[in-house]
This record gives structure tokens, sequence and C-alpha cells, in this order.
């Protein structure tokens, strides 16, 4: 069995915790909720995460030999419900799939109130810029009309928020019949990188630098 540790939401914890199996991968998944490390997901999956897995770039995650015993007694229903589908012989497959469970950790108020003031300045990652302003307004420059953030934003967003659950709300023509945006989760925010999910198959973030007024 191997494991590793994912920081999310700048101070939180999700680890890991991964075993060969016939065709596939067991995979547990462990954090903190209500001040308890806890189960909080338990599935099969045909991703071979060691290698595969990313969270800036490549080898960037740090796996260790672990044992059963390491992993909590309590479980979460999510891990009750995914133990059934291994009895089915089911496979949860996708990096989205894999982390679901970090929406069932403990938050931290302080945290999110600090991120919605570091998270405040303009952000680029040399092809899509954004400007985040007070009272929720924003500015969208993309020069790349394929980018997977970037992709059907017509028009673009002029309204953002982010949320309790760390989710970063992008809209166009907010409070109109018209509006439309998405929603990205976020998992770190400081005064020099964004990080949000999305964009790479195997890669868990795609970060935004912080560009100077």
């Amino acid at each position: 069995m191997r494991t590793v540790t994912i920081t999310i939401w700048n101070n939180k914890k999700l680890e890991l915790f991964v075993e060969k199996v016939k065709d596939g991968f067991e995979l547990w998944t462990v954090g903190i909720v209500k001040g308890q490390r806890i189960l909080l997901d338990h599935h099969l999956t045909h991703d071979d995460l060691e290698t595969r897995l990313e969270y800036t770039r490549p080898e960037d995650l740090i796996w260790r030999d672990a044992d059963l015993s390491e992993i909590p007694a309590e479980k979460h229903k999510m891990a009750i419900e995914g133990e059934e589908s291994i009895k089915r012989n089911s496979f949860w497959d996708s990096i989205t799939r894999n982390l679901a469970s970090k929406h069932f950790l403990d938050r931290d108020r302080k945290a999110i109130a600090t991120a919605r003031k570091a998270i405040l300045g303009r952000w680029t990652d040399g092809d899509l810029t954004f400007y985040l302003e007070p009272n929720n307004k924003m500015q969208w420059f993309c020069s790349d009309h394929e980018h997977w953030l970037n992709r059907r934003r017509n028009p673009a967003p002029d309204w953002w928020d982010l949320s309790s659950v760390w989710e970063l709300h992008l809209m166009a023509n907010m409070n109109t019949p018209q509006a439309r945006g998405t929603h990205v989760s976020v998992l770190h925010v400081d005064e020099k990188e964004l990080h949000i999910c999305g964009g790479h198959l195997n890669r868990i973030v795609h970060v935004f630098r912080r560009e100077a007024p």
C-alpha cells in the first residue's frame, strides 16, 4: 500500500491510500471531519495515481509506503456507499471523482476570509489574464480562445465570487435573465499564486501567477 498527502484550501490535508488489485487499484481517502480523522471515501479506480497524478507538475507528490492500520475505522457515508460499489466491482475513474471527498473536510472560516482578500488582483497563466476587483467586479482578457477556462465565454465574465466551499464563481450578465457562467474549485491562493482545479487530465491544479498592477 502507498499513500500521499495533498494540501488543499491552503491548510487542510487530504490523504490518499492506494493498493494494487486485479484490473486496477483500491483507493481510500482520509481527512478531518468535525475534528476527527475519518475514512471519507473508498472505491475502485483504474487510475494509476502514483504514476500519473500530479499537483502542479510531474513527480511533485511525495508517496511513501503505508499500512492498512493507518486507515481509520470511522467511516463517512460516502465511504460506505463506495464500498457498496466495490462489492459490485464498479470502478470510478477521473481525478474529479477520486478527489470528490474533499468537499466533506472541515473548513476554516478564517482561511476563507483571508483567501477572499488574497485573491483580489490580476492573475495570469500567459494566455488568460483576469483581474478580480472589489465589489465582485472583474475584467477578462484571453489570447487563446481554445483555453479550457475560456471556451464558450461569450460574453466574457464580469462578475466573480469565492464561496465558503472554495468555489470561484465566474459570471457574465449577473442579475439579468441572460446570466451565465461557471465555477471552478480553488485549492490554494497566496500573494504569488492561485491554484484552481481543471485543465489537465492528470494534473490536479492549473496555476495562475499574480501580475503586477
